[in-house]
């Protein structure tokens, strides 16, 4: 068992909401315990509208279930977490989107539990995950200070990344496994499923402030560390390849440092230099295709960058490299589509892009995709059609 005590982030602003929530669980639980003492709770408590019920559908109830509990365990687990990991995201939500969003996760979770389980459910659990689970995204590398009784029994930090990991994994196995011990693995799932899809698009969006160590962060530095061990092994590539080595006139030693530099451009993110240098490498006469052709990432990064930049004959080049490099790629589709649309629209070329065309919508998943294709071959055969005339736009 690992009962969370605190985390190590520090708060930029007084917490209210998280205590405010935590005063109308405990006071809602302590109200009814109350009331059953002296004989009127019990109905309310198990029979009211309060309680979300697949049976007996109230929208409200999709808020109230939160607040009512089956026990002081119960309450006390729920009132455990929202008090450890509630400040830290009501302060990055602020105080009324994180209400906001407590009461949405409350909504979502319960009706994850009642349509795909049935029955009823009553707590906050659902509610709570959807807290832990932007938890999860919004500080990942911070560490939640716990309470162990397993095997020893103390006090340890544990990242807050695999602690909320590993309360996820744990209802997803407790659920895949049908274990009957009345919690309900549904809304806690599809409290974690919304608080963690919530956090991710607003910080893509730029809705929530970013400090740079959230998980998005993360991926980011991820992918940037992959870019630079790419760059390290494109040049230790090329220096082997005999094709590409050095000769007396130094031709494919600029072809070499030009890659290097490529790669080490998309990496720290300078797209306009990474455009100069390719242009560059695309003009030096030794530079053949296998020169010319980029790992799959930063080619396709060239490829959309030239064509932002308006530099479209590089962009139909780039575009027409990664098609014939990797033709089995899950974005060759949308690649050749955007060749098409580059020739098409862009440089006059209706029979190249044409060509571009052929058995693509096998390739296409998505309908607006299927759509511009189609729009593309009317204009493409329009345009070659007798007496017809028209320019690059």
């Amino acid at each position: 068992m690992l009962l969370p005590l605190g985390t190590d982030r520090p708060l930029q602003r007084p917490t209210l909401i998280t205590y405010l929530l935590v005063a109308a669980v405990v006071g809602v639980f302590l109200v009814l315990e109350a009331g059953i003492r002296v004989g009127w709770a019990p109905a309310l408590r198990t029979h009211s509208l309060l309680v979300l019920s697949a049976a007996r559908f109230e929208w409200w109830a999709l808020i109230t279930y939160a607040f009512l509990h089956a026990g002081w365990l119960h309450l006390i687990g729920n009132v455990l977490f929202l008090w450890v990991f509630g400040p830290n995201v009501e302060d990055r939500f602020g105080r009324v989107g994180f209400l906001a969003f407590f009461l949405t996760s409350a909504a979502v979770s319960g009706a994850a539990q009642v349509l795909f389980a049935g029955g009823s459910v009553v707590g906050a659990s659902g509610a709570i995950a959807g807290v832990t689970g932007a938890y999860m995204v919004l500080f990942p590398k911070t560490h939640v200070r716990v309470f162990v009784l397993f095997i020893f029994i103390g006090v340890t930090n544990i990242p807050a990344l695999w602690f909320v990991g590993a309360s996820i994994a744990w209802d997803v196995i407790h659920g895949g496994a049908g274990t009957t011990d009345r919690v309900a693995r549904l809304a806690h799932l599809g409290g974690y499923g919304f608080g963690v899809g919530l956090s991710l698009a607003l910080l893509f969006m730029g809705l929530l402030p970013r400090d740079g160590y959230d998980l998005v962060a993360m991926l980011r530095q991820a992918y940037r560390r992959r870019q630079l061990a790419d760059a390290v092994r494109e040049r230790e590539s090329l220096a082997a390849t005999p094709v590409l080595s050095a000769r007396s006139n130094g031709t494919d030693d600029r072809v070499v440092s030009l890659r290097a530099a490529i790669m080490e451009s998309l990496r720290a993110g300078r797209e306009a230099d990474a455009l100069r240098q390719y242009r560059a490498l695309t003009e030096c006469r030794d530079a053949g295709p296998a020169a010319l052709l980029l790992q799959r990432a930063p080619m396709l990064q060239i490829a959309n960058s030239a064509f932002q930049s308006g530099d479209h004959p590089l962009a139909a080049e780039a575009y027409d490299r990664f098609a014939r490099g990797f033709p089995r790629d899950m974005e060759t589709g949308r690649v050749r589509l955007m060749l098409a649309l580059v020739l098409a629209r862009y440089l006059n070329r209706p029979a190249e892009a044409r060509a571009a065309l052929e058995g693509l919508d096998e390739l296409l998943t998505l309908d607006h995709q299927r759509s511009l294709a189609k729009d593309l071959r009317v204009e493409t055969t329009n345009a070659s059609a007798p007496g017809a005339s028209g320019g690059a736009s």
